[in-house]
């Protein structure tokens, strides 16, 4: 792809297309070539009134849809979508209810790393762990910010009470997907980035131990790491720079079933009036030739990544997780807000991540001084 091309692509948006009136004919006509025609737009379910209608007969309870996936897949993957609770808050209610320790009792999740799974292991067991301990299995991530609001918390104090209320062979055990990282090791940006880099490699190992010991498991990770770069563009790439979804597929064809978190409001009320939590097969007509960008634009760039802009649902996930009208809350907890010292911590590693990251750590952080004031 030129330098054009990309730049056009990475930056552009459709209100460039309706300044270019006053361009040079020539910048113009490159502009057209290279970028209009992909510039990002307002999400759009382009479905008839009848294929609509009919996609919303086609899908079926949440639940048994996923569920029913480990009969012939050892992961089911659900994609998680930050700051957007909703999806969350899903997934730890399928985790503790008696269906899903009857087909699987193992999640991996991306919140975490290995340094604190025996602290996790002994708080799920209902071992004198306090909540405030248990925040370390998060605060300790690579990238902790992610993981502030509530309800990653939530979900292993839900995974607790589940616990203790069953015997130890049905009990469920929570996997950390990330390497063992220190952050009190941390000392420059260098040492940061190192870790960051090599992220899919230990979820990657994390995964295929879990694979290898025969068991079948829930993973739960942002969902871009779930999905899948079409095999066109995947098999000409090295596996440091697949996906954690294609790098599992390439060496255990089969093995996941990978579940897209929709947020988009505009396709949520086009799927208006589906009931309760739903599963929209990918795989499907008409569904399944849809680009996944005319879905949700704001991935164009990460598409772009992986020259899969126009790639349809079909090639890069399996199925759609609706939950109803969702809420994407960039706010940090209250009570983070309140305790000053890890806020100055936060400060601390945001420094050594820089860039966008810091920037964006710096304006959630005022937003949420502002909300709680």
């Amino acid at each position: 792809m030129s330098l054009l091309r990309r730049f056009v692509l990475d930056l552009g948006s459709s209100r460039l297309c309706q300044r270019t009136k006053s361009l040079p004919l020539l910048v113009l006509s490159l502009f057209w070539i290279t970028g209009c025609e992909y510039l990002p737009h307002n999400p759009d379910l382009a479905l008839s009134d009848d294929e609509l209608t009919a996609l919303r007969q086609a899908a079926i309870p949440a639940d048994e849809g996923i569920l029913s996936r480990f009969h012939d897949h050892t992961f089911v993957g659900l994609g998680d979508y930050h700051f957007n609770e909703e999806f969350m808050s899903y997934a730890t209610s399928l985790v503790v209810s008696d269906e899903f320790v009857s087909r699987a009792q193992t999640v991996i999740v991306e919140f975490g790393n290995a340094k604190f799974q025996p602290l996790l292991d002994s708080y799920i067991a209902g071992e004198q762990v306090s909540r405030g301990e248990m925040l370390n299995v998060l605060r300790g991530s690579v990238f902790f910010t992610a993981w502030m609001p509530d309800v990653y918390a939530d979900f292993f104090t839900a995974v607790r009470k589940a616990n203790l209320s069953r015997p130890a062979h049905l009990q469920i055990k929570v996997v950390l997907a990330e390497q063992a990282f220190d952050w009190q090791q941390v000392k420059d940006s260098e040492q940061w980035q190192q870790a960051a880099s090599n992220k899919v490699d230990g979820f990657f190992a994390t995964v295929e131990k879990v694979i290898k010991s025969q068991q079948k498991a829930l993973l739960i990770f942002g969902a871009f790491h779930l999905l899948r770069i079409p095999e066109g563009v995947s098999k000409a790439l090295p596996d440091n720079e697949l996906t954690l979804a294609s790098r599992l597929l390439r060496h255990y064809p089969g093995a996941l079933y990978s579940v897209w978190p929709m947020a988009q409001p505009e396709i949520i009320e086009a799927l208006q009036p589906l009931s309760g939590k739903r599963l929209i097969d990918a795989q499907q007509p008409p569904f399944s030739a849809l680009r996944f960008i005319d879905l949700m634009p704001k991935a164009r760039y990460r598409l772009g990544k992986i020259d899969s802009r126009n790639a349809p649902v079909s090639a890069l996930f399996d199925a759609m997780l609706y939950v109803g009208p969702t809420q994407r809350r960039t706010l940090f907890p209250k009570a983070v807000i309140d305790e000053r010292l890890w806020v100055d911590e936060m400060k601390r590693r945001v420094q050594l991540m820089g860039g966008p990251l810091e920037s964006k750590f710096t304006q959630i952080l005022a937003e949420s001084e502002q909300f709680y004031r």
